[in-house]
């Protein structure tokens, strides 16, 4: 496939195509994991729109571009497509800090959301994450190295991901609650303009009156 094709196709497409380089990644996951394969790859395209938004939330509306860049970093170094569902598999390892890092106490509510849209079991879908959001963050990587992002042509780009990639409702829901309530937060820190605030709360589809109070 050429650069070209590959740069202009959604990413969640991007990574089924590199999965299925050598097998078809979604039949194999139905028979690894005991599920049909069209549930499963309703879950693959909601775990990578799930990850690819909270990603977006945590490097621009928390300011932790640098510490996910050197998350997504680290995780392409890691064979994506080797003992994928073994538990202390390279990239299971990965994507387990990954998620953790990334979704903090909301990864169970998010499993268990996308376990009921998809009618597969919970840790289905917890192995499932424990592969694609390393590979969604590793593909972020990419992409920021070969063109050579700024931190703010980073920002557009995950913009433009996010808006690609919507999350269902509930999921939006979850996530929102990661976004930090600088009240709450320690010391004096510069507050983001209200037209940002409001500009990326419309882009995952909520008020600012539905955001719960998250604690740091």
């Amino acid at each position: 496939m050429n650069s070209y094709k590959m740069k202009n196709m959604r990413l969640s497409d991007q990574i089924i195509s590199i999965l299925n380089a050598e097998d078809d990644f979604l039949s194999g996951s139905a028979k690894n994991l005991g599920e049909s394969r069209d549930n499963i790859k309703k879950a693959f395209s909601e775990i990578v729109s799930a990850a690819v938004n909270v990603i977006f939330i945590q490097c621009i509306l928390n300011q932790r571009s640098e510490e996910i860049c050197r998350m997504a970093q680290d995780c392409s170094l890691v064979n994506p497509k080797r003992n994928q569902f073994l538990t202390h598999s390279p990239i299971s390892i990965k994507g387990s800090g990954a998620n953790s890092e990334l979704f903090s106490d909301r990864f169970g509510s998010v499993v268990e959301v996308i376990a009921r849209n998809t009618e597969i079991k919970s840790g289905s879908v917890k192995k499932l994450f424990s592969v694609l959001t390393p590979m969604v963050l590793s593909n972020i990587y990419f992409k920021y190295k070969a063109f050579g992002f700024t931190m703010g042509q980073l920002a557009i780009f995950l913009e433009k991901e996010a808006r690609r990639n919507k999350t269902t409702r509930e999921i939006t829901l979850e996530l929102a609650a990661l976004i930090k309530n600088e009240k709450n937060e320690a010391g004096p820190k510069k507050a983001k303009p209200v037209s940002f605030v409001s500009r990326v709360l419309n882009l995952v589809g909520i008020s600012g009156n539905t955001i719960p109070t998250v604690n740091h």
